[in-house]
């Protein structure tokens, strides 16, 4: 059931977006699967979960969006243990994987998938308490690192915003404060140590990435069965 529910809301948009009696065209339609966060330790719900993702994925060839540390059994789901088979790996995108990862961001990579990076809330994350889906890098320096560290063409951008708080109108960092750290360590106005030969991807080559992967082809929904009486 939660299969279907995901290729419909794919196929038709969320049924809760339009109004009484409104059209279909009036429906909000998502553009990816996600976010769905990860741990190191994947319990029996967040793998049957991740199945139905994956299954509705192989189904609508929409991207999938995950997040957070990669466990091996989430790595066995999304090859297709229990399902019909493995998920579309280079429609799969893996934002924020931290070093201590179980699986890290090369293995993910190798099999064809994007990696992702938001940098940290605030500019800086100071919190000395964890808390569920908290981002790798804590400070900007850090997240530009990473970023250049990241292969080329493989690699996705996004701004992180959590709530209201973050965006410019409230006195945040807004949407586009991803884009400025990156084209400030691209034009040397930020010093940033990368590795050997490495750098921070432009706007364009992010841009070109990011269409690559929400790019898919929209199915429509298979027609009603015929009822014989």
């Amino acid at each position: 059931a939660e299969v279907a529910k995901l290729v419909t809301d794919l196929a038709l948009g969320f049924e809760e977006s339009g109004a009484d009696g409104a059209s279909a065209e009036d429906r909000v339609r998502p553009g990816f699967i996600g976010e769905v966060q990860l741990s190191c330790d994947t319990s029996p719900a967040e793998a049957l979960a991740l199945r139905a993702c994956v299954e509705a994925q192989r189904r609508a060839g929409a991207p999938l969006l995950l997040s957070g540390p990669v466990s091996e059994r989430a790595m066995a789901v999304l090859g297709g243990e229990g399902c019909s088979g493995p998920c579309l790996w280079e429609k799969v995108a893996f934002f924020d994987v931290p070093p201590w990862s179980p699986v890290s961001a090369e293995q993910v990579v190798a099999k064809g998938a994007f990696v992702g990076f938001c940098p940290p809330p605030g500019a800086a994350d100071v919190a000395w308490e964890d808390y569920g889906g908290r981002r790798p890098w804590a400070t900007e320096e850090a997240f530009l690192q990473a970023l250049a560290a990241a292969p080329a063409g493989r690699t996705l951008l996004g701004s992180g915003l959590r709530f209201r708080t973050d965006l410019a109108a409230f006195g945040g960092p807004g949407v586009a404060h991803a884009l400025d750290l990156v084209d400030a360590a691209r034009q040397g106005r930020r010093q940033t140590r990368t590795t050997e030969g490495g750098g921070v991807a432009d706007e364009a080559a992010l841009r070109a990435a990011t269409v690559e992967f929400l790019r898919y082809p929209w199915k429509p929904p298979p027609p009603p069965e015929q009822v014989v009486h």
